[in-house]
């Protein structure tokens, strides 16, 4: 053993609006990489378009909200088994993602408005080329 520790930076914005990251405690190699393992499976792939902070991920409220639970109890396990107490900071998670919820269906709403606009654009041109 020589010694390296590992901390892991945990991409969480989706849900948790910025700051984006959360940080893990400081593991030996063998023990961050199982941590990373399991916190990436759990947080699953998150596709980001680039607009605004926004992802295609949050058009399902059910699948966000079930993907939020499983990578913060997954965090939350982590934190556990390295020794470190949860409470305060399930707390401070649960206070990030009810003030993120509200950011979310904005960004939702905005989303379908845009998709929207495309397809009555859509539309106006095909009845303009079928009107020639």
């Amino acid at each position: 053993d020589i010694g390296l520790k590992l901390r892991l930076c945990i991409p969480a914005g989706v849900w948790l609006g910025t700051p984006g990251q959360l940080q893990s405690p400081s593991f030996n190699l063998e023990q961050g990489i199982q941590a990373y393992l399991k916190i990436k499976q759990a947080r699953g792939q998150i596709y980001r378009s680039g607009h605004g902070g926004f992802s295609i991920d949050m058009l399902d409220p059910y699948t966000l909200e079930t993907s939020w639970q499983r990578f913060r109890n997954a965090f939350l396990e982590l934190l556990q088994g390295h020794g470190k107490k949860s409470e305060s900071v399930a707390l401070h998670l649960d206070a990030r993602w009810s003030a993120r919820r509200a950011k979310v269906a904005q960004l939702r709403e905005t989303w379908h408005r845009a998709r929207m606009f495309e397809e009555e654009s859509h539309q106006r041109g095909h009845e303009r080329r079928v009107a020639w």
